[in-house]
């Protein structure tokens, strides 16, 4: 169990680090530092899932990851995971015994993939332009300027290749 446990912790190292850009690739010693982190205080407090937010920080502070692209990158794994998960679901429906939940789970699996769908779309289209719009109120704050809020844009879009490049898509699939 515990060889599972290390084969399964190191392919999701590896998965993470297909899923930033070449260039901007952290060391495998920031990625298992934040990893870890990150699960450590997921399983505190799992409601929050203030695991992620560890990441991104502890990503940044070790190999000076930019703080916009590390989020898009666990998106993108939040993504595939739950996909990954509503497919396994269905493959295992058959051996199941009848259950009335599925139809809801049918349900989930098409609206994720619909607003997948819009969302590589949107982005496909307009690059980076509607995630500086989402990102806009945060001008509000003190210490965000628009030209701030639009190169984290563009740094989410770098971080979410894994969603619309198909190659990277579907080696960390």
């Amino acid at each position: 169990a515990f060889a599972v446990l290390i084969a399964a912790y190191a392919v999701r190292f590896l998965r993470w680090s297909v899923l930033f850009e070449a260039r901007e690739r952290p060391p495998v010693r920031a990625l298992v530092s934040a990893m870890l982190v990150g699960d450590f205080l997921t399983s505190l407090l799992p409601v929050l899932r203030l695991g992620e937010l560890a990441r991104v920080v502890v990503l940044h502070r070790e190999a000076q990851t930019p703080r916009s692209v590390a989020p898009g990158t666990v998106v993108t794994e939040r993504v595939q995971d739950s996909v990954a998960l509503l497919l396994l679901l269905f493959v295992a429906v058959p051996f199941a015994p009848p259950v009335t939940w599925l139809r809801g789970a049918t349900l989930l699996l098409a609206v994720l993939a619909t607003g997948l769908l819009v969302t590589l779309v949107a982005l496909r289209l307009y690059g980076s332009r509607p995630l500086s719009f989402l990102l806009r109120p945060l001008t509000r704050l003190p210490g965000f300027s628009r030209a701030r809020t639009e190169l984290a844009a563009e740094g989410i879009l770098r971080g979410l290749s894994g969603l619309r490049d198909l190659r990277v898509a579907l080696a960390t699939f």
